[in-house]
């Protein structure tokens, strides 16, 4: 048989059978297949950026940040995508930019019936929850085009009308990591490298900055994570044995619901209610069936090739679209948890020891608030404070007005005798307790906007000592490894910390409302894109990314 027919015939049994057994591969690669890996560079980043048509100008004042790095970008309308790559020439031309769609935003049964499938969302509904399925469908509209167009070049190439990717000798991957955020959200490519290149082995998503739904309130950040750390991660070096207890431990190949959901049930010593944020029964759960984790709004999220690569779109489609309307990090993160992903935690405050909590504040490298400052300055908050103060406004208007609907239904119940019905009306409308917290935020009551990551937070208790070794009849014991001493933490106050922050972040959200509540003005959002733009060269030139065209 000639090389060029044994070549065919191994291509077209992978684009047959090899699907399931690539994505077997990519579940169990181990370490010894991950060192082959060449260095990671700004050609294996891809940037993913849900939008809109009015917003744009957010988008393209990134550009002296993006140089070099291929940017998909997710608008409302498949014609707005058509017009927009023929004038900037799509990822050929000069700013590696190309526009792409999902569904259209308007009810059309010829686009699809709109992004919630034949019967759109209302109107009333908060700006965040109606871009949400776009935005989460994003990262798998930008895979797919890639794919499409490797495999196209890679046919181009051999002559073969099918080739996959997963055959041998073939090409390599068309990119290793999506980095997916909102477009407000600057990424520091430089320091973006240096934290994924110890992930590139392995499938991930990962993020340090996360929120949850606790059943009574939402955390944002969130001490209660589902979430793993890296695969290999030495937690013997940083904690001093190999399993200590109420820590997220280093799962490999992949994170799993299962491992985060045992995490947050450890954490919480499996009771609801406490003051930690454990929250309800079913956000605690049992096995792998407690609340999902999902990354914070705007502090954006890293999705490595072979994540997506698993992932059935079609599977996908339907968890996006299956569900109450939310933002698009939410249903990201719920729509993982259905494929049986978890999130990844960075562990860089650990690994750098300057803290013993896996997800401390101060030590997030997404979104964090420290690195908003160290981007856009004080002048951020000049800009966009009179946005803020209208966007709060609203909020507590809109607030106020879902309560005293509520209290009006919970009286009319309680005077007809309706005891039951009274306690659902309250849940059901938000009603703060005596104590000042939410019943059901968001059970009933889509209005309201997601925290914010310009929000700095308090500062956290000192640490807790490593847990000590396991002593039984005076002799020291561990049934998982040998007890090491935990090295002491560094001496860093929030100065220090700060600076850190600022050399190591990987994101910085600047936090432009996309609410109507915040009436952003024309001349506020050029200003907010001049604000970007200028952060966006300066980040450009400390990470020495090419010249700009």
């Amino acid at each position: 048989m000639s090389s060029l027919m044994l070549l065919f015939a191994i291509a077209l049994f992978t684009y047959s059978f090899g699907s399931a057994q690539l994505h077997r591969a990519l579940l169990s690669e181990d370490g010894a297949a991950e060192a082959t890996q060449p260095p990671l560079t700004l050609a294996d980043l891809v940037i993913v950026i849900p939008t809109t048509k009015e917003r744009l100008p957010l988008v393209h004042a990134s550009r002296l940040a993006r140089r070099g790095i291929r940017t998909i970008i997710a608008l409302e309308t498949a014609a707005d995508a058509a017009a927009l790559n023929e004038q900037t020439g799509g990822l050929a031309g000069p700013h590696a930019e190309a526009y792409v769609a999902w569904a259209d935003a308007q009810p059309d049964e010829s686009a699809g019936g709109g992004p919630y499938g034949r019967y759109p969302p209302p109107a009333t509904l908060h700006a965040e929850h109606r871009t949400g399925p776009r935005a989460a469908m994003a990262p798998m509209l930008a895979h797919e085009l890639l794919m499409a167009l490797a495999r196209k070049a890679a046919a181009n190439a051999t002559g073969l009308e099918h080739y996959s990717l997963g055959a041998p000798n073939s090409a390599p991957p068309p990119y290793r990591w999506l980095l997916l955020a909102r477009d407000d959200t600057l990424w520091l490519p430089h320091h973006a490298l240096s934290l994924l290149s110890g992930f590139s082995g392995r499938a991930a998503a990962v993020c340090d900055h996360l929120a949850d739904w606790n059943g009574i309130t939402l955390l944002s950040p969130s001490r209660v994570a589902a979430a793993c750390l890296p695969c290999g991660f030495n937690l013997t070096a940083v904690m001093g044995r190999k399993r200590p207890p109420k820590f997220p431990q280093p799962v490999c190949p992949v994170c799993r619901p299962a491992s985060g959901c045992e995490f947050r049930f450890d954490l919480c010593n499996g009771l609801v209610g406490d003051g930690n944020g454990c929250g309800t029964r079913r956000f605690l759960g049992s096995g792998d069936r407690c609340g999902h984790s999902w990354p914070a709004a705007g502090a954006g999220v890293a999705l490595n090739f072979k994540l997506l690569s698993y992932i059935n779109k079609e599977k996908w489609v339907s968890c996006v679209r299956d569900g109450q309307p939310t933002t698009g990090e939410r249903a990201l993160g719920r729509c993982l948890w259905r494929v049986g992903f978890g999130l990844t935690l960075s562990g860089a405050g650990l690994s750098a020891a300057l803290s013993r909590d896996p997800l401390s504040p101060h030590h997030m490298l997404f979104g964090n608030p420290m690195a908003r400052q160290a981007v856009f300055g004080t002048e951020a908050d000049s800009v966009l404070g009179p946005v803020y103060k209208r966007l709060e406004a609203a909020a507590a208007a809109a607030r106020a007005a879902v309560e005293d609907k509520a209290r009006a239904a919970a009286a009319a119940a309680t005077a007809a005798g309706d005891a039951a019905g009274a306690i659902k009306a309250i849940a059901a409308g938000g009603v703060t307790t005596p104590g000042g917290q939410p019943w059901l935020y968001g059970a009933a009551d889509l209005t309201i906007a997601t925290p914010s990551t310009r929000l700095a937070v308090a500062a956290p208790p000192p640490p807790p000592p490593p847990p000590p070794p396991l002593v039984i009849d005076g002799v020291v014991v561990d049934t998982e490894a040998g007890v090491t001493q935990a090295p002491p933490l560094k001496q860093c106050d929030m100065a220090c910390t700060a600076k850190w922050v600022a050399g190591a972040a990987v994101s910085a959200h600047l936090d432009v409302p996309l609410d109507e509540g915040a009436a952003l003005t024309r001349a506020e959002l050029t200003a907010a894109a001049a604000l970007l733009a200028a952060a966006a060269e300066r980040v450009g030139k400390e990470a020495g990314l090419p010249a700009a065209a």
